[in-house]
This record gives C-alpha cells, sequence and structure tokens, in this order.
C-alpha cells in the first residue's frame, strides 16, 4: 500500500454479533528502504448480540393463571447474586435482557400474596442458538428468546 491514512469499516459482522461501524484508522508511512518497512496492526473487536430471558410465574394448579407480585434475583451459575428486586409484572412476567451466555439461575426472594416461597433455584443457560426455547417447570415458565457465544477478537494485518 501506498504511505497515507487509511481506515478499516466493517460493513458485515460475523454471525450473532452487531455491526460495529466505527472506523479503525491508521497510516502507513513512507520508508527510505526496504529495511525500513513496518507491519501495520489493527485490531477490531466485536460484540456479541446480547441474549435475553422471560420468566413467567404461574400457579402450580393452573398453569393459565399468571401471578403478579414475585421477587425474585437473577444469580449466575455460582449463586453470585447479578440483579435484585425483580418483580413479576400484571401478567406474571419478569424480563432480563443483555445476558452473555451462560448458566444463571433465579431464585424466588418472595413469594406473591397468599402463595408460599419457594426458594429452589432454578437453574437455565443462554447458548449458542438461532430460535426460542421454552423451559417449563411445575412453577414457573422460562422463556430463553436469545442465545450467542463469547465474544472472539479479529486481528488484521497490513503490509
Amino acid at each position: 500500500m501506498k504511505p497515507g491514512k487509511y481506515q478499516f469499516v466493517e460493513t458485515k459482522a460475523p454471525t450473532h454479533y452487531q455491526l460495529d461501524e466505527t472506523p479503525i484508522t491508521f497510516t502507513i508511512d513512507k520508508s527510505k528502504t526496504e529495511a525500513d518497512v513496518e507491519v501495520v496492526s489493527v485490531q477490531a473487536t466485536n460484540e456479541l448480540i446480547p441474549g435475553s430471558v422471560m420468566l413467567v410465574k404461574v400457579d402450580e394448579d393452573n398453569q393459565d393463571k399468571t401471578l403478579e407480585g414475585a421477587v425474585f434475583e437473577l444469580q449466575g451459575a455460582d449463586g453470585k447474586v447479578l440483579q435484585e428486586g425483580l418483580t413479576t409484572n400484571a401478567e406474571g412476567k419478569i424480563v432480563v435482557e443483555n445476558l452473555k451466555p451462560g448458566k444463571y439461575q433465579f431464585v424466588e426472594t418472595q413469594a406473591p400474596k397468599g402463595y408460599q416461597l419457594d426458594e429452589t433455584p432454578i437453574s437455565w443457560y443462554i447458548k449458542r442458538r438461532l430460535r426460542n426455547e421454552c423451559l417449563t417447570s411445575k412453577r414457573l415458565r422460562i422463556r430463553l428468546m436469545l442465545v450467542t457465544i463469547a465474544p472472539q477478537e479479529k486481528k488484521i494485518s497490513v503490509r
């Protein structure tokens, strides 16, 4: 390439990754001799399209009856609290967005009025998939809406 200022602009992202159109600029300097030629390296990192989960709290005996007012914690697989105070709405739903692939669990911390607290962790995970998933238990339904894999780095070398 001739000496000058250049830029890379991503025009298409890998599957499951967000397009980043931020220009990556670099300069190629004029070399006096072939021994002075430098390799210019630039680096671009793509972010995953994050996943989401929807929890629907339902009555154990009537799966069509959704329950408002249940409070949950979102925990990592190790039990570390990631979010707390997640409360089911009038449709019995909680939606948590921007989740990286991995193992998670919901733990109920407060039962809806008139119901018993069930502190049994409800484990689930976000993995690479192209379709929605629905997991069901006696007490609630969980829908994984989008799942992806961990980010990877790309390195581009220019001579």
